[in-house]
């Protein structure tokens, strides 16, 4: 009988055990991509004719697929605020590029993200400039 026991116990702790190194990777993935959330920072605009001016900006950032995201944002400047979106694809572990349109005045372009911890640099390269900004995470 006691040998019966012994077993049933350890065929519980086996199956325990499964299951708790099971549930780790699942709450991982249930975690959010370092990307998403709410940033705000300042960088510099420069315009397809040369000149060059600060802006502050905005950004949200959602999941919209596995690897794919929506941005939107506002940037403001000497010259207004303009709005704009883009689609990003995650390329790496914490780093993702798209294509977007309107984001401080740079027209339909070209996105680049990198995120460090709660830090995030944007660069965008489109027919009417490039931008670059480094933002920080809001909220936690």
């Amino acid at each position: 009988m006691s040998g019966m026991r012994t077993a049933t116990r350890i065929a519980l702790s086996v199956v325990t055990l499964l299951m708790v190194m099971a549930v780790g990777p699942l709450e991982a993935a249930a975690r959010s991509n370092p990307v998403e959330g709410s940033w705000r920072g300042n960088g510099r605009a420069v315009a397809k004719d040369g000149k060059s001016y600060r802006v502050r900006c905005k950004v949200r950032v959602y999941r919209i697929a596995k690897r794919k995201f929506q941005l939107s944002g506002k940037c403001s400047s000497t010259k207004g605020t303009t709005a704009g979106a883009a689609n990003l694809k995650q390329v790496g572990a914490r780093s993702f590029r798209g294509k977007g349109n309107g984001l401080s005045g740079t027209g339909t372009g070209r996105i680049s993200v990198s995120v460090s911890g709660k830090r995030m640099s944007l660069s965008v390269r489109g027919n009417k400039g490039r931008m670059s900004v480094r933002l920080r995470k809001q909220g936690r």
